[in-house]
């Protein structure tokens, strides 16, 4: 505690109150908060994933998003609060619109995106990649999330 903060009692508690924030110094407080609730919920994936499954996952923090890459075009996204992620179709029969996903817990998170890891570890990779429906660089996938600034992620393949 600090000379500037102002000290309240309330029955036995005591507590300090920093001094009201400004505006500016408000929103970097709460972008930190997202930014570490989106950290720690992408890192709670990647080790369910890595314990529960065996599955290697790769996390990237961007702003107040982050990024859990499991597969070749298989991105789980988190802000802090939902996890969603994109699957990629790897059927015969495409279909017409991408399958978005949305969990809020990530035991279940981690079970639905471990069965289409699976799906698509038995899929023929070069021919998914050739008929497009999966891209080789995850950068791709998040660039739209993150405005562009995945540019120094573009070498890493997910």
């Amino acid at each position: 505690m600090t000379a500037g903060d102002r000290v309240r009692t309330v029955g036995t508690v005591i507590s300090a109150t920093p001094p009201p924030a400004t505006a500016t110094g408000t929103v970097e407080v709460i972008r930190e908060q997202r930014m570490s609730r989106a950290s720690q919920l992408a890192h709670s994936l990647a080790n369910e994933l890595e314990t529960r499954h065996n599955i290697p996952a790769q996390v990237l923090i961007f702003g107040g998003s982050a990024c859990v890459s499991v597969f070749y075009g298989l991105v789980a996204r988190t802000d802090g609060s939902a996890i969603w992620w994109m699957v990629p179709d790897v059927a015969p029969e495409p279909r017409k619109r991408p399958l978005h996903t949305l969990a809020y817990f990530v035991p279940s998170a981690a079970d639905r995106i471990a069965q289409h890891y699976a799906t698509l570890r038995g899929a023929d990779l070069g021919e998914q990649l050739a008929a497009g429906r999966i891209t080789l660089v995850g950068a791709e996938l998040v660039a739209e999330h993150i405005n562009g600034e995945a540019s120094h992620v573009a070498a890493y393949p997910v």
